[in-house]
């Protein structure tokens, strides 16, 4: 058991992220002591397919990239943004 109250996680998908998932944004609920890493094991959980793309992918909070250690202070949206590539 842990201490302290859950926090919600909506994650916003881009790119390949979106056809994989099967939808635009996926929310996931996580302790409070919860980081980006953690939260995205729980999106994990949920949605399998993404498992392999999100080693690649990188989060923003915001306008910010973040790192996966960053600790998550509250109800939060983490925009997911797989590498591009193109021509």
């Amino acid at each position: 058991m842990h201490l302290g109250v859950d926090v919600q996680v909506t994650f916003q998908f881009h790119g390949i992220l979106t056809r994989l998932a099967g939808c635009d944004s996926q929310q996931v609920e996580c302790p409070a002591h919860a980081t980006v890493d953690s939260a995205l094991d729980a999106l994990i959980d949920q949605l399998p397919a993404l498992e392999a793309e999100l080693q690649r992918t990188a989060c923003a909070i915001g306008e910010t990239l973040v790192s996966r250690d960053t600790p998550l202070t509250g109800d939060t949206e983490i925009a997911l943004i797989p590498p591009v590539s193109g021509g």
